[in-house]
């Protein structure tokens, strides 16, 4: 698969797919995760940033970094801790909610194309000037020998994935899914995977533990307070009278000034959108219609915000 550069975004793409599920955060995925990897690729080939020996390869590699990311954190409810949020948000405007399979099949028609097309699409529409070469399989076989086999402590670890995968797929009548993943946190710490000093240290998880609270409730004051209702009903009044079709385009446009002005779209902008999306899709008997478009809304504007000024915590790592 490596000797061909489109060949190489699809094994990005498929990457991001396989960890989703398993990796609540598309910040530790992407930048903890399948970055390490992937930036050692382009110098294989000579192809350095901030140069222009960087449209090589080594554009269209990250670019598919940063693309593959935020379409895999809309496939999975758990591929991102928003999605979380967003089922949370339904609950509490709707009384329903969604499971991981639920989530997942209404996803699926989309994400299907997405997956098949995006690599193929931004190897046509951004094009890299090198299209093959053996430098990829050959760093590979190497890097793979100098590991070796599976050690005890990465088998554990791979059996808590499963675990929590399972639990969270086929045991939200019985668990939640925020329980699962304290439980898989505790038994890596009995099962000595990872040392207290390992999730101490973390300080970008405990900066999304307390950050991304505060941020939720800033907007659930500005709900509260009534702003999110009165710029709801001017916006409703100044689109009142507009065809369905330029209704829709202007509110995807008053969508992404939106996602430009805040960079942590999640809690500045899903708390209160989500809250009108879910009472108004209840009341026409499917409250899922309106968590499902903001998962991808929210997901996906994040590869489109990457080409302006503020960007999710992953892409600035970047």
């Amino acid at each position: 698969m490596g000797h061909r550069t489109l060949f190489l975004g699809y094994a990005v793409m498929f990457s991001e797919l396989i960890l989703a599920p398993v990796t609540p955060s598309n910040s530790a995925r992407g930048a903890g995760i399948i970055y390490p990897i992937i930036r050692n690729l382009p110098p294989l080939y000579q192809s350095q940033p901030n140069d222009s020996s960087s449209r090589s390869i080594g554009s269209y590699i990250m670019w598919m970094g940063i693309v593959a990311d935020c379409v895999t954190s809309a496939i999975f409810l758990t591929a991102m801790a928003p999605n979380l949020l967003l089922i949370g948000l339904m609950k509490s405007a709707s009384h329903a909610t969604l499971s991981w399979g639920d989530w997942f099949l209404g996803m699926l028609p989309l994400s299907i194309l997405l997956v098949l097309l995006v690599p193929w699409l931004a190897y046509v529409l951004y094009p890299p000037v090198l299209k093959s070469g053996d430098q990829v399989p050959r760093w590979a076989e190497t890097e793979l020998q100098a590991m070796g086999p599976l050690c005890s402590r990465e088998k554990r670890m791979l059996g808590l994935m499963v675990g929590a995968l399972v639990l969270w797929i086929f045991g939200g009548d019985y668990i939640d899914a925020a329980m699962v993943g304290y439980s898989v946190v505790a038994l890596m710490l009995l099962l000595r995977i990872i040392s207290w000093d390992d999730i101490v240290s973390n300080k970008a998880a405990w900066n999304v533990f307390f950050w991304l609270a505060s941020l939720i409730t800033l907007a659930t004051g500005l709900n509260n307070t009534g702003f999110i209702s009165w710029f709801g009903k001017l916006l409703a009044g100044s689109l009142s009278g507009y065809s369905p079709t330029m209704v829709m385009v202007a509110l995807i446009v008053v969508f992404y000034l939106l996602r430009y002005f805040f960079r942590q779209r999640h809690g500045v902008y899903l708390r209160p959108r989500t809250d009108d999306d879910c009472r108004c899709a209840g009341d026409a008997g499917n409250p899922a219609a309106g968590v499902l478009p903001d998962g991808w809304r929210g997901n996906w504007s994040g590869e489109h915000s990457y080409t302006i000024r503020h960007r999710t915590q992953s892409d600035l790592l970047r």
